[in-house]
């Protein structure tokens, strides 16, 4: 447990099988993630070598990708919750490698292509009128993830938003697919196969 999410590792796997948040978008303070810093770390509670962290993203294609994400944590009723909350969001058991054009939205990378980063953003725009919406994240753990030094990097990712509203609204995934007077759920799996297919280590 962190501030405004959760965990359940993989001890197998050495990253998270999920990470929920319950995002609260009507919290009165949200922080940068300069607040607090924004240095990745392992976890005390369980053994470093249980979990990935920075040598894996070193030299290489690979973003430390937030499962649950920072923007969505670093909330809550004073300052002081929103940056412990902000400060939580950078463990390395909340990320997973990541390739950096699946990872930033097209805004940042220029890339358009509509994957990790910009669902976020969609889902953070919906959930600005929805108020508050629980997401599930999580890698896909498969037969044919790639190999990065002793580990593996999983080739797609899922994401599960629920939400409870009055209006039937909801981030849908496209015309039709909106929530029903009491909400609803949807689920999302982006898959970055054909971007860690070109890495020089594939070749």
């Amino acid at each position: 447990r962190y501030h405004n999410y959760s965990v359940l590792m993989c001890a197998r796997r050495r990253l998270a099988y999920l990470s929920a948040c319950n995002v609260d978008f009507m919290a009165d303070v949200q922080v940068t993630s300069g607040d607090g810093g924004r240095n990745w770390r392992f976890d005390p509670r369980i053994p470093n070598a249980a979990q990935i962290g920075r040598i894996y993203y070193l030299h290489n294609d690979y973003d430390c990708g937030h499962l649950s994400r920072r923007d969505d944590l670093a909330r809550g009723p004073t300052r002081d919750a929103a940056i412990a909350a902000n400060k939580d969001s950078f463990f390395w058991t909340n990320c997973a490698p990541q390739h950096y054009l699946l990872n930033q939205s097209s805004s940042f990378s220029g890339a358009d292509l509509q994957l990790w980063g910009d669902l976020e953003n969609h889902i953070s725009a919906q959930g600005a009128k929805l108020g508050r919406v629980s997401v599930f994240n999580g890698p896909v753990f498969g037969p044919e993830d790639k190999p990065l030094r002793d580990a593996l990097v999983p080739l797609a990712f899922y994401k599960i938003v629920a939400w409870n509203d009055g209006d039937g609204g909801g981030p849908d995934a496209g015309a039709g697919a909106g929530g029903s007077a009491a909400g609803g759920a949807v689920g999302f799996v982006l898959e970055q196969a054909d971007l860690v297919a070109s890495l020089p280590e594939e070749a």
